[in-house]
């Protein structure tokens, strides 16, 4: 983290090109992806954060590694974490999963709605969870892969935990959680452009070890179409996230190009990534561990950002608000 400096910690697009490259290197294991989550929702809001308190007391130590903080996945509206106003500060309660992979962190940004019904208002809080007795963290058992969860039960906030605030889907908040979706669908596609990668080099190594019917097995059609479709939709994929973090540094709200990403990876890409795997199979291509774990990772990763359901809602909202000529 020391050698990622705060210029890139600011920008979305900054972030999306430092977490496609880690997913590309591999980067399968708890620290891994551990990284990218808190680059992308920790360190991000932090910088952008309209509290230099907190900027200042905090940045340099997350990104020195002295401190590790994890992001609170979103919840909607009704659900998951929600505020009130008391004593002039926040009471929070509820409970979300935890982008931690099995860390425990030091520093939480929790999304929260406000309001007694959730409704209408969102913030965006800096939690210590050292100094949170009534913080109930829960790691998962099963693997790093699962979602940790965190609880909390009428948890006192001051108002100086405040990094972003307004209305529902307000600059500051909806900032924040686009960059945040935007960097794990980049480090998604970071991991599938590897498996990809994996692939290829398993059929050029079946092509100088083996011959079907006098013809090696990266001359089939029924081998090599499937590869060169799954890495275009790759890069049609990166192309969205990237022109989706490049809109968002530029001030559009939530762009559209974001919520396109993350509706293709899932629509029109990870039915192809299961594909890959499933070619080994078939073709008796190369047995590569890292095959099935790529796909796993990626697909775990898909957990924190945007749920199907309100990723249609938005997409919908936002092609009403693009001029018709769109």
């Amino acid at each position: 983290m020391a050698g990622v400096s705060k210029e890139a910690i600011g920008s979305a697009a900054s972030i999306a090109a430092i977490l496609e490259a880690l997913g590309h290197a591999g980067g399968l294991d708890t620290a891994g992806l551990a990284f990218g989550c808190q680059l992308a929702g920790v360190l991000h809001p932090l910088a952008r954060g309209r509290s230099a308190t907190l900027r200042d007391g905090w940045l340099g130590p997350l990104v020195a590694g002295e401190v590790y903080g994890a992001p609170v996945v979103r919840a909607r509206p009704g659900e998951g974490l929600t505020a009130t106003h008391s004593d002039g500060g926040l009471v929070v309660s509820g409970t979300a999963i935890v982008a931690s992979f099995g860390l425990k962190p030091d520093v939480l940004v929790v999304p929260v709605s406000m309001g007694e019904d959730g409704a209408g208002r969102a913030a965006l809080l800096l939690l210590l969870a050292g100094q949170a007795p009534d913080l109930d963290w829960q790691p998962a058992t099963r693997d790093f892969l699962a979602p940790d969860t965190v609880a909390l039960s009428g948890f006192a906030v001051t108002q100086d935990r405040v990094l972003s605030s307004g209305e529902s889907g307000g600059e500051g908040v909806a900032h924040a959680q686009a960059a945040f979706c935007l960097g794990i669908q980049a480090m998604r596609i970071g991991l599938l452009r590897r498996l990809g990668d994996v692939v290829m080099e398993a059929a050029r190594t079946a092509t100088r070890r083996m011959k079907l019917t006098g013809r090696p097995p990266a001359r089939f059609q029924a081998l090599t179409h499937p590869i060169a479709d799954y890495i275009v939709r790759c890069d049609a994929a990166r192309l969205l996230v990237h022109e989706g973090a490049r809109r968002l540094d530029a001030g559009e709200r939530v762009p559209l190009e974001a919520l396109l990403a993350s509706f293709n990876m899932d629509t029109a890409l990870f039915p192809y990534a299961a594909d890959m795997v499933g070619l080994q199979r078939h073709w008796g291509l190369a047995e590569n561990a890292d095959w099935g774990r790529l796909l796993a990772a990626a697909t775990a990763l898909g957990r924190y950002a945007w749920s199907p359901v309100e990723l249609s809602e938005r997409v919908c909202a936002s092609l009403r608000d693009r001029p018709r000529s769109w």
